[in-house]
């Protein structure tokens, strides 16, 4: 059944990174997106990097340029999936070289636009298909995991074990599925600590 949050949500105006060295790109992106989107913008890879870091719990996309003097496109696709948090924001690549297009993708771009700019139309739904799709995926991720053990939720456990039945078919294995009733009580006397320890995911 679809959630019916989610249209909801996609109303607010996103905040996406316009990152090129060249003062008419960034333009004309601004003057394409500024409709939609809070459009903040960088001359270098340096710049945006450092707009993320301040802004990343608002970042929904970033539209990188890949040649830029203080860091390349490609430097700043490697700092951003090196940080878990900051790995997660999507990055469409803005190219006009084909073999770009192919390292950015490797390197983490979920999508590239080509220069010269296609239609706005174009770009603006690249832009938004990007971030709907980031956003399914934070939704589906967050979900599956227990918010008061950070451990996977039993719905998610199940389906893991189905989707291994089905890929893996060959492999034996054996899983077990314990229920902690009360477990509140535990994480509300030890903390975070204690939790972990018990969970071992500190």
């Amino acid at each position: 059944m679809p959630n019916p949050v989610i249209p909801l949500l996609r109303k607010g105006k996103r905040t996406v990174i316009v990152a090129d060295d060249e003062y008419i790109n960034r333009q004309i992106l601004f003057e394409m997106l500024k409709e939609d989107y809070h459009v903040l913008l960088a001359e270098d890879g340096a710049e945006a990097y450092d707009i993320v870091q301040k802004n990343s719990k608002t970042i929904s996309l970033i539209l990188l340029d890949l040649i830029m003097l203080n860091m390349t496109g490609l430097e700043l696709l490697d700092k951003l999936k090196s940080h878990e948090k900051l790995s997660r924001i999507p990055v469409i690549v803005l190219t006009a070289n084909q073999d770009s297009e192919v390292a950015s993708l490797n390197a983490g771009a979920v999508d590239f636009i080509p220069k010269p700019y296609p239609q706005p139309d174009v770009v603006r739904a690249r832009v938004r298909r990007a971030i709907e799709l980031s956003e399914d995926r934070q939704i589906i991720s967050d979900t599956q995991y227990d918010v008061l053990t950070g451990l996977y939720t039993e719905e998610s456990f199940y389906l893991y074990t189905e989707l291994f039945d089905r890929y893996y078919y060959d492999l034996s294995a054996d899983a077990v599925v314990l229920g902690i009733n009360n477990f509140h009580i535990f994480n509300e006397r030890y903390g975070d600590k204690g939790r972990s320890s018990f969970t071992n995911d500190g």
